[in-house]
């Protein structure tokens, strides 16, 4: 069956993105950087959903498209959630640069309770949130899903006063918080980056090339997402809203509420500017952190590792070639180690020879 263009081109770009953003996700790990570890597992799961819709809705024949039942039910919350997720990851990042650039950061190290605020706020952005606008979306869900051609499972909300406070408000809201700090982030860095070094001695992990890739990879991926949260907040709104009705939102047949197809108004468009999004910030992620000095280190240590497993594996192949089987042993072995010499008292048959009769049966 003949593939879209788009599906062929979105396919592996999926597939190299979630490969590419392992060794950022690992690096965030480890330097137990929560936000940025939040928005790189959330960019890879949404570039795992990329991948697997466009190889099942590769086809611009929409009678062999399968209605998705199931799946897109889980991917329509998990592409909500997770979006918000990344734009509070975001905002979280921009709000731990403004903390270490803070006058009082520079002299003494964040005390207890300034940590747990800053875990509550990380929290609230990160995963709160984003769990609100699942179960907000639930409430405002005329139909199940939306499939399209490539883009695969879109969510969809029924257009009522309600919807902006329980979904799509959010994530223009979040990422006004983000550009907020990100201003405040600019200036505080002009005004302490030549004695970078010192203010960053208080921060466990930090280095100075490690903050500016941050500062850096934050301003790039708030420079995508915010235009994108205003353009979409703005092309949701222009449609006329009404009263909230739950009846009218989930009547008896809601659950065959199924929208199958591309939408007449958007012909030609068959991926939606975020799928594209997505997978350019796992490729910002690798360029960022899949690239650094503590990358390469974890790079060389895979290598060490894997060469040692390696050598291992041959070396027990050969041992297990070249040992001599246990079940052949010497008398004078058994009895070495206890156990009774008739065991291995070997018999010697004597040499019997055929009947003369039978020779020339023997012989052919």
């Amino acid at each position: 069956m003949a593939w879209a263009a788009t599906s062929l081109i979105l396919a592996p770009l999926s597939l190299l993105a979630i490969l590419a953003a392992i060794p950022p996700l690992v690096v965030q790990i480890r330097a137990r950087n929560f936000p940025a570890s939040v928005l790189i597992v959330g960019v890879t799961i949404l570039n795992v959903q990329n991948f697997i819709n466009t190889v099942i809705w590769h086809s611009p024949s929409t009678s062999s498209w399968w209605d998705g039942k199931i799946l897109c039910d889980i991917e329509v919350k998990l592409y909500l959630g997770i979006s918000q997720a990344m734009c509070g990851a975001i905002a979280s990042i921009f709000r731990q640069i403004c903390i270490i650039l803070h006058p009082d950061h520079l002299a003494v190290a964040p005390s207890p309770r300034q940590r747990k605020i800053t875990l509550v706020i990380e929290l609230t952005l990160c995963i709160l949130l984003p769990v609100y606008v699942m179960i907000g979306h639930y409430l405002t869900q005329r139909t199940r899903y939306w499939v399209r051609l490539s883009s695969g499972c879109i969510s969809t909300f029924d257009v009522n006063y309600a919807a902006p406070f329980l979904t799509y408000l959010w994530p223009l809201v979040v990422s006004l918080i983000g550009s907020t700090y990100c201003l405040i982030a600019i200036l505080r860095l002009k005004k302490h980056r030549k004695q970078m070094a010192s203010v960053l001695s208080n921060t466990l992990g930090a280095t100075t090339s490690r903050f500016y890739r941050l500062f850096a990879l934050a301003c790039t991926l708030l420079a995508i997402y915010c235009p994108l949260s205003i353009f979409s907040f703005v092309q949701d709104i222009r449609i006329p809203m009404h009263k909230y009705s739950w009846p009218d939102i989930h009547p008896p047949d809601w659950s065959e509420r199924i929208m199958l197809g591309q939408d007449t108004r958007q012909s030609g468009q068959y991926i939606t500017a975020d799928c594209w999004a997505q997978v350019l910030t796992a490729y910002l992620a690798f360029l960022f952190f899949g690239l650094g000095q503590e990358a390469t280190q974890m790079y060389k240590g895979w290598l060490t590792r894997t060469r040692s497993f390696l050598s291992k594996y041959a070396k027990s192949k050969c041992e297990a070639f070249t040992q001599p089987p246990h079940e052949f042993m010497s008398l004078e072995d058994g009895l070495n180690i206890g156990l009774p010499a008739a065991r291995y008292t070997y018999e010697h048959p004597q040499a019997t020879h055929p009947h003369h009769s039978n020779i020339s049966e023997l012989s052919g």
